[in-house]
């Protein structure tokens, strides 16, 4: 497939490496300069264990290069993933202006792609509104909700702890899989909003788990146990 990732930010570039490595023909769309310039000296704007090395073999193979603007693609593409950052507002709310202004981008396209799934962290109700918004996406969205940990990214990306992806029509999960082709998961297949809400609960579920961790690591200071072994015991419950 030929497959443009817009934003190429940690889950971008991770996500357009590993594209390109699965075989697909991968644009990374980049608008800010300074990040684009040094992504297109072939060089990771971050530190990730693995990431420069198979950056350098699949931009090597032609299977990877960068871009400013999904609409200066000469040509277009079968599915667009879209990884732009999606930040906190002072309000508590999300910005969302990125993803709003690249989903301008995407559906002036001509011809559309048959596939345009949304990565980034957006609140629950998010796809639905862009679909509303959007009709061109009817029949071509999809939400897929990122899990990468910093330090893993490589193997989160390959073998993830499972794969959720938002669909409101059936008929594009074999583009999908396509798209996912050498992804070792449990798949999860649910509608956008669901699939939204599942990486909410799941960010706040490993928030409520470290700080649990840490409540019990204090009381384990206080009567002498080890809080290594207690975690460890604590993980044999399924």
């Amino acid at each position: 497939m030929r497959i443009a990732v817009v934003g190429q930010g940690y889950v971008g570039l991770t996500g357009a490496v590993c594209l390109a490595q699965a075989g697909h023909e991968v644009v990374g769309v980049e608008r800010e300069p300074a990040r684009l310039e040094v992504l297109s000296a072939v060089q990771t704007p971050f530190y990730e264990p693995g990431l420069q090395e198979l950056l350098q073999e699949v931009h090597g193979d032609g299977r990877l290069r960068f871009a400013d603007s999904i609409a200066a693609l000469p040509r277009p593409p079968d599915a667009v993933v879209v990884t732009v950052g999606s930040p906190q507002l002072p309000s508590g709310g999300t910005d969302l202006r990125d993803l709003d202004a690249a989903m301008v981008d995407i559906v002036a396209l001509d011809p559309l792609p048959r596939l345009i799934m949304v990565k980034s962290t957006v609140p629950p109700g998010t796809s639905a509104r862009l679909v509303a918004g959007h009709t061109a996406l009817v029949g071509r969205y999809a939400y897929s909700p990122e899990f990468l940990s910093q330090g893993s990214a490589l193997e989160g990306w390959r073998r993830p702890s499972r794969v959720v992806v938002g669909l409101e029509d059936a008929a594009l999960r074999p583009t999908v899989e396509d798209l996912y082709r050498g992804v070792d998961a449990p798949w999860v297949v649910t509608t956008p909003t669901n699939a939204e809400m599942i990486k909410y609960a799941s960010n706040a579920f490993l928030a409520t788990k470290i700080s649990f961790a840490n409540e019990i690591a204090n009381l384990c200071d206080e009567v002498g146990a080890s809080i290594d072994d207690v975690v460890a015991g604590l993980g044999l419950d399924p």
